[in-house]
């Protein structure tokens, strides 16, 4: 029997379509990158992570605030510890939902003592 280079094609084409694999976020926060970012804010920052990574993030307006500049300079790092030093020492927390990774408003500590 006896492959055209047309039924090789469809092939290996319906094979990759097959094999194709979505990538949710919850993954994406495991995977290793490299990135560096100078002295940029935090607006600046997420877009840069979005070129390297591919992750999306969603946020409403005005989580993004703040003032920090972000020095990093990170290789095979996971986008989970990446985002972690990203966000230090301000108000923002990151939540995967689906595929995206939504950035909230930290919830303030209580600095009432617990009642009993």
């Amino acid at each position: 029997m006896r492959f055209s280079l047309v039924q090789l094609c469809l092939l290996v084409l319906s094979a990759s379509v097959v094999l194709a694999h979505e990538t949710t976020a919850q993954e994406l926060l495991d995977l290793p990158f490299s990135i560096k970012i100078d002295n940029e804010n935090l607006k600046k920052s997420i877009r840069t992570i979005e070129k390297v990574t591919d992750a999306r993030f969603s946020y409403r307006k005005g989580v993004l605030n703040s003032d920090k500049k972000i020095t990093l300079d990170v290789r095979d790092e996971k986008l989970s510890t990446i985002l972690t030093r990203v966000f230090e020492n301000t108000n923002i927390d990151f939540e995967v939902l689906g595929q995206q990774i939504i950035l909230v408003k930290a919830p303030k500590k209580s600095q009432a003592p617990p009642q009993y």
